[in-house]
């Protein structure tokens, strides 16, 4: 069972990709859109305040979240405590989301099984970081997104958008700062 926490375009992409290979699927979001649990094969999509309860269902936790102050080490000893020991966090947003100091006690005391983390806190990492050679955690140099499709999509979205602009209709993709600012994880 995965947890995507954050269920934008991100978390959708990555929400289809795991449906797809048989996995269940739970999702967190802000606001959630509970048709798309239905729509989208999901188990079950809620708000951040259910976070906890599915926590201990979960054999993969995947930040998709935005970084915000209210996500900013969201996923700390808290939340680690909550999960499976056989679990793994995975982190795909942006490195302060996670609390590295925790996830590294985490997984040393075998709270959770791993992590597998495409940013950090500090990038690029230094030699010493104790989270770099761990033998439970894989780490990537934050390109885990970067490929052609990816910067392809990325230059239709802003033709899209600028066309979109000069006809004066609504932008797609906008960053909602108040729907941003109620995801408070509980």
């Amino acid at each position: 069972m995965a947890l995507i926490i954050g269920f934008g375009a991100v978390g959708r992409a990555l929400a289809r990709r795991l449906v797809a290979l048989g996995m269940n699927v739970m999702a967190t979001d802000a606001i959630p859109d509970t048709s798309l649990a239905e729509e989208m094969g999901l188990s079950r999509i809620a708000g951040p305040d259910s976070l906890g309860e599915m926590l201990p269902f979960a054999d993969f936790v995947i930040s998709s979240v935005t970084l915000m102050p209210q996500t900013r080490g969201m996923l700390n000893h808290s939340v680690f405590k909550r999960m499976k020991s056989t679990a793994y966090v995975i982190n795909i947003s942006r490195g302060p989301i996670v609390d590295e100091g925790d996830l590294l006690s985490a997984v040393n005391s075998g709270t959770i099984a791993g992590a597998g983390l495409d940013v950090l806190i500090e990038e690029p990492p230094k030699k010493d970081h104790p989270l770099l050679n761990h033998d439970r955690v894989v780490i990537t140099p934050h390109t885990a997104g970067v490929t052609k499709q990816s910067f392809d999509a990325l230059g239709r979205a802003v033709a899209d958008n600028i066309e979109r602009l000069r006809e004066g209709k609504p932008l797609k993709n906008v960053v909602n700062l108040l729907r941003e600012n109620n995801h408070g994880i509980g």
